[in-house]
């Protein structure tokens, strides 16, 4: 890992921690001038930990782990509650430095409104979308026997439920994560903040005169979510339904699978505890903003609502 840190170049960095060599730089001096993955003063120069590697291990933890830290640890030559140190630190710091910056939580401008609206009506010419909102369900194993089955879903299976509200470029504006996988997405959706700013205030979101696009499993009443129509008959209203589809969902697939796998937004930490689930995948929400609009020149990127986050060959 050492050499693919130091030594590769740009598809090597690209392959291996899902950035190039520009913006890996950019991401640890971010970090580090916060107080963040910093050098390692130690007086033995043999125990001298560079910042730039602790960061390369985080993001290859990200990328390749799976949520394992033992398998980074081989990889690195270093101990396993060592990754998981550095870990915490990456985390935290992402939270503080680049959460704020990437991800502000503050209503676009106008011109970036009629940006967006007219993205979203590109796809199939449904038009005043400025936003679109699903859910998904993060694979978990509860161990406590009293709380187990409020995680059982719908599905039929153990999860943690994600909610996001994502804009017409791919990218979250908002997401709750940690619900039990019981909980239906039109309650997650009532006590969330984006919609409480909504309701609030419908001009800045998700614009004037605009609706939020959302699947039958969501709604308000027509207020603010546009919904499918139900039990569609007409061949008018199965259509207006295949529209509104391509509008609210984006395929979460990436035009070079097998160097962008997922771009962080992959998870497959079931067994790991549900605080740790619940902010490991706000850390992957926060990184693929970051590189996406960092717009390395190696990735091209889809997004789709259901975000992907789930173990290969599960359904989300």
């Amino acid at each position: 890992m050492y050499s693919y840190a130091f030594l590769g170049d740009d598809i090597t960095c690209q392959h291996n921690f899902r950035m190039n060599r520009a913006t890996m730089e950019l991401t640890h001096n971010l970090l580090s001038s916060a107080g963040y993955l910093q050098d390692n003063t130690c007086r033995s120069p043999n125990l001298r930990v560079p910042g730039f590697f602790k960061l390369s291990v985080c993001l290859y933890y990200l990328t390749h782990g799976r949520g394992l830290a033992k398998v980074v640890a081989n990889c690195g030559s270093l101990g396993e509650s060592t990754v998981r140190k550095y870990i915490q630190e990456f985390c935290d710091g992402v939270f503080v430095v680049l959460k704020p910056i990437y991800m502000p939580m503050t209503p676009p401008s106008a011109e970036q409104l009629e940006t967006i609206r007219a993205n979203f009506a590109a796809c199939r010419s449904v038009p005043n979308v400025g936003m679109a909102v699903d859910g998904t369900h993060i694979p978990f194993a509860p161990t406590d026997e009293a709380t187990k089955n409020d995680y059982h879903n719908y599905k039929g299976w153990y999860s943690v439920l994600v909610f996001a509200w994502v804009n017409s470029f791919y990218l979250f504006v908002d997401a709750d994560v940690g619900h039990a996988g019981r909980a239906g997405d039109n309650g997650v959706m009532k006590e969330s903040w984006m919609f409480e700013k909504i309701q609030a205030n419908p001009e800045l979101w998700p614009g004037k005169d605009d609706m939020v696009a959302a699947d039958g499993g969501v709604s308000d009443g027509g207020v603010h979510l546009l919904n499918p129509i139900p039990r569609a008959c007409t061949p008018e209203d199965l259509w207006y339904n295949f529209c509104h589809s391509s509008t609210r969902c984006v395929r979460n697939t990436c035009n070079r699978r097998e160097d962008t796998e997922g771009v962080y937004i992959y998870v497959c930490i079931y067994t790991y505890p549900c605080v740790f689930i619940c902010k490991y995948t706000y850390i992957c929400i926060y990184m693929y903003i970051y590189v996406c609009i960092k717009i390395d020149i190696y990735i091209y990127i889809y997004i789709h609502l259901h975000l992907r986050l789930a173990f290969p060959g599960r359904q989300c």
